[in-house]
């Protein structure tokens, strides 16, 4: 692929992304499900920790998404062949430290069993 078919693709996977965390932001999970949202044990202890679970963890998936608006351009001038791989690779990593930022705030906010501290 050439680079700016890269540059293209790039920005329209971090675009689909941004997108997707205002898709989260409209349409909320209303409940503890398997299915959708924010889901380890620690949020699914009860309704509190879900619901700030998701809310804490959405914020911060709509923040990466912006900063990672970056990524193509960046990537277009240091790495053109392979903008679309690094931006889908760094944009993962980002993407998994939401699990251990909204477990750090879990912790803090809430006792093992799901009371507020």
């Amino acid at each position: 692929m050439d680079a700016d078919f890269e540059l293209w693709l790039s920005l329209g996977y971090v675009l689909f992304m941004l997108g997707l965390t205002y898709i989260f932001k409209l349409f909320p999970p209303k409940g503890i499900n398997h299915l959708y949202g924010y889901r380890t044990p620690r949020s699914m202890r009860n309704d509190q920790t879900w619901k700030f679970a998701n809310d804490y963890s959405m914020g911060i998936m709509r923040k990466i998404a912006i900063y990672c608006l970056l990524l193509p351009a960046l990537g277009y001038v240091l790495w053109p062949n392979a903008n679309f791989l690094v931006t889908v690779i760094v944009h993962s990593f980002a993407l998994l430290s939401i699990i251990w930022l909204t477990e750090r705030q879990l912790k803090k906010h809430f006792d093992d069993n799901g009371n507020p501290r």
